[in-house]
């Protein structure tokens, strides 16, 4: 195997309510709690080939029950969170496990939204990996203004193929999709070498 790629793309669904992100979450209990946990490790965008998905559902615990709003934005029910939930520890050592010495790159940070959560229950516990990075950065160095997108429409930056697909946005595993897509697009337009120094760029920011 190519092993030119070592990146794992990662993203989190937290809870939310209607005007939540607009006002930062500053209501009385308005709290970022993690839902839902999604990670791809990806060694090759042109066949996707050892790539491994990663993708689990966590219980809050300050707002055990979701909103209405974060379902209808989600998809995510509250069914789903209480048979396959589990606690935030738990997720983000299994996390920690997957993620190894990979390059992390997020839509923004999602690894310090984790660990915030992390702090929020008074956890000893963090994710510490070797490299995270806004994978926004990427896109903006090549002048996409990531101001027009989110993680899960990122995709749509470019009509070139990809050889996959996202599905619903606001669904942490299809946004990672999206997310790899775009990459699986760069680099086709621009080839290998060019992917491989902006991801340089990246490390140093």
């Amino acid at each position: 195997m190519e092993n030119y790629l070592n990146l794992l793309i990662i993203d989190a669904e937290w809870t939310a309510w209607e005007g939540s992100m607009e006002r930062n979450w500053s209501l009385e209990n308005e709290y970022r709690e993690i839902v839902q946990i999604s990670a791809i490790k990806i060694y090759d965008l042109e066949t996707l080939h050892n790539t491994k998905f990663f993708s689990i559902y966590i219980k809050p615990k300050i707002n055990s029950t979701l909103s209405d709003y974060f379902i209808n934005l989600t998809g995510i029910k509250q069914k789903d969170i209480e048979t396959n939930g589990i606690d935030i520890v738990s997720g983000s050592k299994l996390l920690s496990e997957f993620i190894q010495n990979c390059h992390c790159l997020s839509w923004g940070n999602d690894i310090k939204r984790i660990n915030d959560n992390l702090a929020l229950i008074s956890s000893k516990f963090r994710i510490e990996p070797s490299k995270s990075s806004d994978i926004r950065e990427l896109f903006r160095l090549y002048g996409v203004n990531t101001s027009d997108y989110t993680s899960g429409l990122i995709d749509n930056y470019s009509n070139e193929k990809s050889i996959i697909k996202p599905g619903s946005n606001h669904n942490a595993l299809s946004d990672c999709i999206s997310m790899v897509s775009a990459l699986s697009k760069f680099e086709r337009s621009q080839g290998k070498e060019v992917l491989n120094n902006y991801l340089s760029k990246l490390k140093e920011l």
